[in-house]
C-alpha cells in the first residue's frame, strides 16, 4: 500500500495532477476546488494516498492531509459514493466544511455536488453525521487529549478556541460560543468544551439563516 508521496508536478489537468518521482510519472487524482488557484508545475508536491482496484487497474488519488483522505475513505462507505463522487464532494466541501454541514443536518448542500442526488445525500448524512462531532475532534488534533486535574479553566478556554480556529471558525465566533456554554458549565473538561461550543456554533448558524 502506498501511504504517501513527494514528487515533482509536471503538469495538471483539472483533477488529474501528474507526479513525476524518480524515472516514474504518476497520475493521481486530486480534489481540486473550483475557485482554488491552478497548480505550479515544477513544484514539489506531497500527497497522502488512497489506491482504488478497478477492473481496467489501479486508480490513485492524492490528498493534502490525512484529514481530507480519512473522510474520502468515510465517504466510500456510503451507498452509491464511489470514488469519482467522493472526490467532487471533497473539492467542493473542503474538510472543515463537510464535517460543519454533517453537523448543522444539512443534506441540501450535498446536492449541490454534481452527480449527487437527494438519496445519496440522505445517506451521507445518515450515515456520517452520527460522526461528526468526533471527527471535528480529531482535525482539531484533540480527539486523545488529556488535560491535568485542575487546569485553570481561562487555559482550557484558550485551548478550545485554538480548537475551534482550527477547524475554520472565526476567533470572535469561537469566543462567543465558548463564554455561551462556559456560563453553564464553568468546570467543564476541554473535550466537552468542544464539544457544546461546536453545538453552541451550528444552532447559531442555522438560526442566521432563518
Amino acid at each position: 500500500m502506498i501511504e504517501q508521496l513527494e514528487g515533482v508536478l509536471t503538469r495538471a489537468d483539472g483533477s488529474s495532477h501528474y507526479v513525476k518521482l524518480g524515472p516514474l510519472t504518476l497520475e493521481i487524482l486530486v480534489p481540486t476546488q473550483p475557485e482554488a488557484a491552478p497548480a505550479i508545475p515544477g513544484q514539489t508536491v506531497t500527497l497522502y494516498t488512497h489506491l482504488q482496484w478497478k477492473e481496467d487497474g489501479p486508480v490513485l488519488f492524492g490528498f493534502e492531509s490525512v484529514d481530507e483522505r480519512r473522510l474520502f475513505r468515510l465517504l466510500l462507505s456510503v451507498q452509491g459514493v464511489g470514488p469519482r463522487i467522493a472526490l467532487s464532494i471533497l473539492a467542493h466541501l473542503p474538510p472543515a466544511r463537510l464535517i460543519d454541514r454533517l453537523r448543522a443536518e444539512d443534506d441540501a448542500v450535498f446536492t449541490t455536488v454534481p452527480g449527487v442526488g437527494k438519496k445519496t445525500a440522505s445517506r451521507i448524512l445518515v450515515e456520517l453525521g452520527p460522526q461528526a462531532e468526533k471527527l471535528a475532534l480529531s482535525m482539531s488534533g484533540l480527539e486523545n487529549i488529556v488535560v491535568p486535574a485542575g487546569q485553570p479553566a481561562v487555559i482550557v478556554s484558550e485551548d478550545a478556541r485554538h480548537a475551534l480556529t482550527a477547524l475554520g471558525y472565526a476567533s470572535r465566533d469561537a469566543e462567543r460560543a465558548l463564554a455561551t456554554v462556559q456560563e453553564g458549565n464553568p468546570q467543564a473538561p476541554l473535550e466537552e468544551l468542544i464539544r457544546l461550543a461546536l453545538r453552541e456554533l451550528t444552532q447559531s448558524a442555522s438560526a442566521g439563516k432563518r
